[in-house]
């Protein structure tokens, strides 16, 4: 059953994003409970959308140190977690090469997807090299697992990001869940009592 991200999120999510070269640009996707995650972020121009289930920022970073390409990582519920399927939050991080206003940049593309998004397992499907990462509900540094640049102490270099996401949240059934099994709780009640009644 999938989760209604209005009513119960299974994480907070913050990913934040720094450019070690120059000053430090951060990127936060926060989901809390009964509310559609917020992106924030300090990249000049950077944009943003969000609703209930996906958070996505769009920004460029100068230079061109950053491995061009597609990278994920899932985030998976920890296996004491009673509540949730194992699968918890997608994150995808884009980079491509880019020229703005005659200086060499990168775009960053960073989309947040939580479980409880429709398409999400499509979307698990269509990231088959997805690194997987169990959550503990701190803060973790991902940087490395998304291929980007790390020095010998594994700290970022160019671009750091970090992601946490609370543990434990039940899951709830969305709404069309829950009247299918009505309808057919009702049909199977329906046709006993048509089987019960004499022939006339």
């Amino acid at each position: 059953m999938r989760r209604i991200g209005a009513l119960v999120s299974i994480g907070l999510l913050v990913v934040c994003v720094s450019q070690v070269r120059a000053a430090v640009v951060h990127i936060t996707v926060d989901e809390p409970t009964d509310a559609a995650p917020s992106v924030t972020t300090d990249i000049v121009g950077a944009e943003s959308t969000s609703d209930f289930e996906v958070a996505t920022l769009t920004g460029f970073v100068l230079g061109s140190g950053l491995p061009v390409g597609t990278t994920s990582v899932l985030l998976t519920e920890p296996s004491s977690d009673p509540f949730n399927a194992p699968n918890s939050d997608l994150i995808i991080l884009q980079i491509f090469q880019a020229t703005t206003d005659g200086s060499t940049s990168q775009q960053v593309n960073l989309s947040f997807v939580s479980d409880s998004f429709q398409g999400f397992d499509r979307l698990v499907a269509a990231n088959p090299n997805a690194v997987k990462v169990e959550e503990t509900g701190s803060l973790q540094d991902i940087t490395a697992l998304l291929g980007l640049p790390v020095d010998t102490n594994g700290a970022a270099t160019i671009l750091q990001v970090r992601a946490s996401s609370d543990l434990a949240t039940p899951e709830i059934p969305e709404p069309g869940s829950l009247t299918l099994l009505a309808i057919g709780a009702a049909s199977v009640a329906a046709y006993g009592a048509m089987k019960r009644r004499p022939p006339a």
